[in-house]
């Protein structure tokens, strides 16, 4: 009985020591006026481990202890934090500045390639030609501007549900 016991004790520190090389880690993201960046990518350094904030700017990811978190978003720049022993995470992050360069995606087979390298039609809209009727969803703004580009509204309220085939 006492061998089963002290194997029994063994077993249970071996499981609090296993499960003591994670923690979880949350927070907020937010830019240099203080208000939250919405679905920033919190990723774990060197790992595919990675999650996306919500629409508030906020965060919560397991990882590894002593590991370091790289945060980025749309229009910031990527910064790398350790994370603090405890509490909650506040990261700033910087906006950046220059132009992002255009990117086409193949939605056909999910392929991104420059525009000059895919073999088929491609169409390119201004953001003159997106706001020249000043729609509230970007999206329908492409209704009737792309060939072959089929914007289909399932409702009619102020910011309608549309699906795009």
């Amino acid at each position: 009985m006492r061998k089963l016991a002290s194997l029994l004790s063994v077993l249970m520190l071996l499981c609090t020591l296993a499960s003591a090389q994670t923690r979880t880690i949350s927070g907020i993201v937010k830019d240099e006026k203080g208000e939250a960046v919405p679905f920033a990518t919190v990723q774990e350094a060197g790992t595919k481990n990675a999650v996306q904030a919500d629409g508030n700017g906020t965060f919560s990811i397991k990882v590894a202890t002593g590991a370091r978190l790289t945060i980025s978003a749309a229009g910031f720049t990527a910064q790398t934090i350790i994370p603090a022993a405890s509490g909650a995470q506040m990261v700033t992050l910087s906006t950046k500045t220059g132009q992002m360069q255009e990117v086409i995606v193949s939605t056909f087979t999910g392929v991104k390639r420059q525009a000059r390298s895919l073999g088929a039609a491609t169409a390119t809209i201004s953001n003159a030609e997106l706001n020249q009727s000043k729609p509230i969803n970007p999206v329908t703004g492409l209704i009737g501007k792309v060939s072959g580009l089929n914007v289909q509204i399932a409702d009619n309220g102020v910011n309608p549900q549309v699906r795009v085939t």
